[in-house]
């Protein structure tokens, strides 16, 4: 599993989903350019099937730092869990 230096993780996320916007934005392009008969439908469906797989990857991507980022929390807070633990000597017991 890949770890990441997380404080700009979110930063990571956000440009991610401004990637999926984007290629969202690109999609509407597209079927406006095939609507008024900018592209011809061979072209369309070869770019469509492209952006599809780049969006696939994007939430492939995405889902991937959500869980590192999640694992890496969750070590954390054992750590520091542990870590508070009572080093003393238990109270006795009569």
């Amino acid at each position: 599993m890949a770890y990441y230096k997380f404080h700009g993780v979110n930063d990571k996320l956000t440009f991610y989903e401004r990637c999926r916007a984007s290629l969202g934005e690109l999609r509407n392009h597209f079927e406006e350019a095939l609507d008024n008969s900018y592209i011809e439908k061979d072209s369309y469906d070869r770019f469509f099937q492209e952006m599809n797989e780049i969006g696939y990857l994007l939430n492939k991507m995405m889902r991937n730092v959500c869980r590192a980022r999640a694992s890496y929390e969750a070590e954390r807070k054992l750590k520091r869990n542990s870590s508070r633990r009572l080093t003393s000597n238990p109270p006795k017991v009569d």
